[in-house]
């Protein structure tokens, strides 16, 4: 197993591809794996690397992203709504 930034020039052939490492797509990858732990699985995350950053792997820190200037997190605004006092629903989609 690795964690990649850019593919492995050897790598020629898997037996699945993921796109997304969100909670669904690494589910499903630990299920494919503890079924058949040789199936070879390539999860393709959009982003950079964020294996080392504070802000993701320290749960206490996890709050940080939850903020719309938070640069590790994708927000999306939707439209303004007569029900929220004409006011814009923001989303959190994700991590960059």
């Amino acid at each position: 197993m690795g964690l990649y930034t850019k593919l492995p020039e050897d790598l020629q052939e898997v037996d699945v591809i993921i796109a997304g490492g969100g909670l669904a797509g690494c589910v499903v990858a630990g299920r494919l794996a503890e079924a058949d732990p040789g199936l070879s699985i390539l999860i393709i995350e959009q982003g950079p690397n964020n294996y080392a950053v504070p802000e993701i792997i320290h749960p206490g820190l996890f709050p940080r992203n939850l903020h719309p200037t938070s640069k590790h997190t994708l927000f999306w605004q939707g439209n303004r709504s007569e029900v929220l006092a004409n006011r814009r629903r923001l989303f959190r989609l994700g991590e960059r």
